[in-house]
């Protein structure tokens, strides 16, 4: 039988109140809970099959289609209320929820697709470059034409490229 944990460090309730996620906090909860049930689903003979040594697109998908119930509307209306009336959630908010999460959408992939491009150009590299880190960002972006507003260095927030098994194929 697979025992699996989800262990998180969510932000504590103030004096004596519980816990009350924040949207992001529910999304990663529902996030973990797609990785736990993948494991719980799973049938191997040996560890080494098991749902975190597999592709990581299949790796990811229970815990990315988990994650896509925190904006489903029938789902925020079953498992959300207030902690001491108990009152479902307005749908004033349920509305506000899905519309902000929404009205970003465009922006994160853009924001995606700049970090895809980034991750892979780290791993094209045959060897240590002489350019700067910023300016190998910047001749990133301009070798798969994306637009930068503003130049900031982000590849010190790849650890999961530099130190992990997700090297040029996270994104």
């Amino acid at each position: 039988s697979p025992i699996v944990l989800v262990v998180t460090n969510f932000t504590n309730g103030k004096d004596g109140a519980p816990a009350l996620l924040s949207m992001r906090e529910f999304e990663c909860i529902l996030h973990e809970l797609g990785h736990a049930l993948h494991n719980l689903f799973s049938k191997v003979e040996y560890a080494l099959n098991s749902c975190g040594c597999k592709e990581l697109d299949f790796s990811e998908f229970p815990s990315i289609l988990m994650q896509q119930w925190a904006y489903n509307r029938e789902f925020l209306k079953a498992c959300t209320s207030h902690y001491i009336t108990g009152d479902t959630m307005p749908e004033s908010i349920i509305n506000a929820l899905i519309e902000s999460h929404n009205w970003g959408l465009a922006s994160s992939l853009r924001y995606q697709v700049k970090l895809s491009a980034l991750d892979m150009a780290w791993a094209e590299l045959a060897d240590v470059p002489e350019e700067s880190v910023f300016e190998g960002e910047k001749n990133a972006a301009k070798k798969y034409s994306i637009a930068r507003e503003r130049f900031e260095v982000i590849s010190h927030n790849f650890t999961h490229s530099f130190c992990g098994r997700y090297f040029a194929g996270y994104y």
